[in-house]
């Protein structure tokens, strides 16, 4: 006969530090762990419903999308790199902080990736699905919002970004001034275009010349740049046009209103 099946605190707290650990687990390859780990029988091993109701009600976890951490920042090199970095920018006050990066958009960033259906039923809709046609988002800005904005059509490469770099800092703020102060920052990301020689060369005589210094951020770190929470809050906002069709068409445009919409927002 065979053993019931009971959800002791000990089964509930391997499942919880299963899913807190690696949240993608299914409840088969918790039943799967739980055997290995000798913490149940093939007689007390909790059912797979059992499980998903722990998971749901016991530790209140709900569905997501899962936001990835890649290894390579958690090498003993990177996590040192993380810590250095993070010691060097707390010397200085937010305002002295300013963040320059790039994102590519496609026409095809527009697409919703989440609709509604009768239950047991897929969520069809036609919509642009393959486009060619990438722009490349660059962006500076500050603690207190967008400094300046430009649209490329196409890939970034060490030229354009030279380029754009010398338009964003010769931008001033509402008062006047110019965006970038002697004793200011500028923190951006490891693009390799961004360490060509004759790019950062000329990127660090520049800002040597207003006097401001340039800082990478660690490998493998995007969470370092503010550039990328904007990036995000821009490529939501196309997805949520009203008017996909305004953003195939003309998805210069909507990138520049969009921006313009979450600088007021700051």
């Amino acid at each position: 006969m065979q053993a019931k099946t009971k959800l002791t605190d000990n089964v509930l707290e391997h499942i919880e530090y299963y899913k807190t650990t690696k949240p993608s687990i299914y409840a088969r390859e918790i039943r799967g762990k739980l055997l290995e780990d000798g913490i149940c029988t093939p007689m007390t091993l909790p059912g797979l419903t059992k499980i998903n109701v722990a998971v749901r009600e016991n530790f209140n976890m709900s569905r997501k999308i899962i936001s990835s951490v890649l290894a390579e920042s958690c090498t003993d090199r990177n996590i040192e790199r993380q810590l250095d970095f993070m010691e060097e920018v707390s010397n200085y006050t937010p305002e002295q902080l300013h963040w320059f990066d790039e994102s590519s958009v496609v026409q095809t960033t527009g697409n919703r990736r989440y609709g509604h259906s009768v239950v047991g039923t897929q969520a069809v809709e036609i919509q642009r699905y393959a486009s060619n046609a990438t722009f490349t988002v660059n962006l500076l800005m500050g603690v207190f919002g967008i400094h300046h904005v430009d649209v490329i059509l196409g890939p970034s490469n060490g030229y354009e970004f030279l380029k754009k770099f010398h338009e964003a800092i010769e931008q001033n703020n509402d008062m006047g001034n110019p965006v970038l102060a002697p004793g200011d920052y500028i923190i951006m990301d490891n693009c390799p275009f961004h360490h060509a020689r004759h790019v950062e060369q000329n990127l660090r005589r520049l800002l040597d010349q207003l006097e401001v210094r340039l800082i990478f951020q660690p490998p493998y770190n995007p969470q370092f740049n503010v550039c990328e929470y904007c990036f995000r809050h821009l490529k939501f906002e196309l997805r949520s046009n009203p008017n996909p069709r305004f953003v195939y068409n003309f998805t210069e445009l909507a990138v520049a209103d969009k921006t313009s919409c979450r600088q007021d927002s700051l």
